[in-house]
């Protein structure tokens, strides 16, 4: 499976501007696209490339309220049917439209798929960030089959070392990014990008503050906001961060591109 993670930029969302960014996603040959910051019209212009598709900004909200003008989606075609009538938003987020989980289908096997977009600290506050952070770990704790989670996560640290990361960050009160991105986090899911360099062991020969890769770019700082975590019976092939391609055709962010293998036939059921 070629998956694919990417904020489509908040304050262009919904624009007109499509071009380039189909000519990418049609270039990296997707089964499964996870978008963030989408507007209507960004939903509308990427659909067409795709048979299945979720959109959380279409999701009948349960507590009552309009969503915002700004979601999430997954989009699926080929050896991946999303069943689109599972969609459901994440009712722990101060915006639920930013978290969007689906089952789906691959090849047979039954599969969770998450498309989630962290909320900025310094924007709304660092109580909704955690409650939000929350919501996702409790999410994904709960899988019981094979299942990726593709987020914009806001966070900028990513040592090398991840333990030694950790284990300086003396700050309580933000111990909540560590337990969904950290070496003792709060469910099983793992860090793709970090998983396949573990596994070339290439990890200790990397700068020892990082970060492993570039999606965004901030006050000069380099980090890796997105990335695709996935539960442990799936592996990845390669993972591309198409940081220039992404700025290129109109982000501020770039996508995140992983060939996912598939894991052994099995008796799960969604």
């Amino acid at each position: 499976m070629r998956l694919g993670s990417w904020n489509l930029n908040a304050r262009r969302s919904g624009r007109g501007d499509h071009q380039a960014m189909l000519e990418l996603i049609k270039s990296l040959d997707l089964d499964v696209l996870c978008l963030q910051e989408v507007g209507h019209a960004d939903f509308d212009a990427f659909s067409g490339l795709f048979e299945t598709a979720a959109f959380s900004l279409e999701v009948v909200r349960s507590d009552g309220h309009t969503s915002g003008r700004s979601g999430v989606a997954v989009l699926a075609r080929r050896h991946v049917r999303l069943k689109p009538e599972t969609a459901d938003l994440l009712y722990g987020l101060h915006q639920p439209e930013r978290g969007l989980g689906v089952k789906a289908v691959w090849e047979g096997r039954p599969l969770r798929l998450l498309s989630w977009h962290a909320p900025n600290a310094k924007q709304h506050g660092r109580e909704l960030k955690e409650a939000a952070y929350r919501a996702v770990i409790e999410h994904i704790a709960g899988w019981s089959v094979s299942g990726i989670a593709a987020m914009d996560t806001n966070f900028p640290e990513d040592p090398t070392d991840a333990a030694a990361g950790q284990s300086a960050d003396l700050r309580p009160a933000w111990r909540f990014h560590w337990d969904l991105l950290g070496v003792s986090r709060q469910h099983e899911l793992l860090d793709l990008h970090r998983e396949l360099l573990r596994r070339a062991g290439v990890l200790t020969t990397l700068p020892e503050q990082g970060p492993l890769a570039l999606t965004y770019r901030a006050g000069g700082k380099d980090m890796r906001f997105d990335r695709i975590l996935a539960t442990a019976d799936l592996q990845a092939e390669r993972v591309d961060h198409l940081y220039e391609k992404g700025i290129a055709a109109g982000s501020d962010h770039g996508i995140v591109a992983a060939t996912i293998t598939a894991p052994t036939p099995s008796a799960q059921s969604v």
